[in-house]
């Protein structure tokens, strides 16, 4: 075996979780692998309502501690990837039946004071107009803010600060099996292709997600280990129903809260449900009870039913929470929790729950855990930039984008900027015209961006490219797919 297949740490787990892990424990000096079954952000972790927010409505519940350090994180995030992690508006309307308007604008002074480090706008009453979309019986209402994500870019962006501090990054690599030695664990993988790897590690980290009991089932059989609760949360798309900026906080007649966001400057989202789940995390789909309920809540705030044309797609995704034995899979704790135990000697270290918002919290909370057993060689900067977000701002990287590439389309300016941050110049460097970009495969996605995404971020396969890397795949035709494919597959031939 190779020195270089020798680390400290395997994260099993290419989500938030896991990338946010080896990001955080890289930057502290372990020698870290990650592994996944599939692709980075392939399940939970780009299936969500693509928001990082305090988590209003948990104010509510008086899970104040949760909400003030979601608001940290948030605030955390817009300094280390500030072109991924932007402003977000939403607007809760008042209506008869819901809660009263002084009842909310409590909620959002405190939700205002607890997130006081921040860098966005103070929230306030609003009168309701024309402007809005929404029936005209909602008056009056609160505008408050939070922020919207990537959240498969941010993954990937964590992965990529990984990286940097010299992990290692091994998707399309299933853990088939591992063997307890000296304190440590022997890991064999199998790859994409069929190749098979053997890598050592002092410690496993489990972060496989809506997984991590099969994962642990696998590794210590009989081991009385937390237990997960698997929650589905689905979102339809829809072809943008309103304009404007402004996302809605739908408060539900159940009690259940539903956002309308916009997305992508064509759509907007709806969602998000729970419904107990029990099927397998990979095959998980809306259903038809689920598109009803979003539905009829879309109906009862827009005064209209949705139909067919209206529908441009869906997602859903599958949480794993700690199982705190609610009744009601809605009231289920939305808590993270650490589990380190040792199998014949050899220690596992399992993360449980967590929020897309929060998962830095969840990976210092695991690197405690870990520097128990293992301490770390040093401290890490936790608010070093990301790849890509050593920016001033946004705007002014855009400026300084078209300055430097005057002929870029305005809309590759948006993408690429908002995508990639400053790494935008890396995949530009040597191209003076739109030729230099090379052949376009639809949607403008040029060969070169194509090329880069397999050289530096790990992509593979069309999907890969299209749903996670980018959102392109919502305009691409069967046709358009296929085509990149088939240039895939012949770059592998090749």
């Amino acid at each position: 075996m190779n020195t270089s297949d020798n680390f400290d740490l395997l994260v099993i787990g290419g989500g938030i979780n896991g990338t946010g892990v080896a990001a955080l424990a890289a930057a502290s000096g372990y020698r870290v692998a990650l592994c996944d079954q599939s692709d980075l952000a392939s399940g939970t972790s780009s299936a969500s309502s693509k928001m990082i927010h305090g988590g209003l409505r948990y104010l509510e519940q008086g899970r104040i501690g949760l909400v003030a350090e979601s608001l940290h994180e948030r605030a955390a995030l817009q300094t280390l990837c500030p072109h991924l992690v932007r402003p977000l508006p939403l607007v809760m309307p008042v209506g008869d039946g819901g809660r009263p308007l002084w009842m909310l604008r409590i909620g959002v002074m405190a939700y205002d004071w607890l997130s006081r480090k921040g860098h966005l706008p103070r929230s306030g009453v609003i009168e309701i107009g024309e402007q809005f979309p929404l029936r005209p019986d909602y008056r009056r209402g609160i505008r408050y803010w939070d922020c919207q994500v990537d959240d498969a870019r941010l993954v990937v962006t964590n992965a990529l600060a990984a990286q940097r501090d010299g992990a290692c990054i091994l998707n399309y690599s299933k853990c088939t099996a591992a063997r307890p030695h000296e304190g440590g664990w022997t890991v064999t993988m199998s790859g994409r292709n069929g190749d098979v790897r053997e890598l050592r590690c002092k410690i496993l980290i489990n972060a496989a997600g809506p997984w991590v009991n099969i994962v642990e089932d696998g590794l210590m059989p009989g081991a009385d280990t937390p237990r997960v609760r698997l929650v589905k949360g689905s979102h339809l798309v829809l072809n943008r129903t309103y304009p404007g900026e402004d996302a809605f906080l739908l408060q539900h007649v159940d009690g259940r809260v539903i956002f309308a966001i916009p997305w992508l400057d064509k759509y907007t989202l709806l969602g998000t449900t729970d419904v107990d789940y029990a099927g397998d995390p990979a095959e998980v789909a809306i259903d038809d009870n689920e598109i009803g309920y979003l539905k009829a809540v879309y109906q009862d705030y827009f005064g209209r039913s949705l139909t067919d044309k209206d529908i441009a797609g869906s997602f859903a995704g599958v949480r794993a929470l700690v199982d705190d034995g609610a009744v009601d899979p809605r009231k289920a704790s939305r808590e993270s929790k650490v589990d380190a135990c040792f199998h014949s000697g050899s220690p596992v270290v399992s993360l449980y729950g967590g929020k897309l918002t929060t998962y830095r919290a969840l990976a210092q909370q695991c690197l405690k855990k870990v520097a128990h057993i293992l301490p770390a060689p040093h401290s890490a900067d936790v608010l070093r930039p990301f790849p890509g977000g050593d920016i001033e701002s946004l705007t002014q990287l855009r400026k300084d984008l078209i300055a430097a590439h005057d002929w870029l389309p305005r809309s590759l300016l948006l993408r690429y900027s908002a995508s990639y941050g400053s790494r935008a110049y890396d995949m530009l460097e040597g191209c003076a015209s739109l030729t230099d970009l090379g052949g376009d495969f639809g949607h403008e996605l040029y060969e070169k961006e194509v090329n880069w995404l397999l050289q530096t971020e790990w992509a593979r396969t069309a999907d890969d490219i299209l749903w996670r890397r980018s959102k392109l795949g919502m305009c691409f035709s069967a046709a358009e797919t296929a085509a990149l494919e088939s240039y895939l597959a012949k770059r592998d031939a090749g």
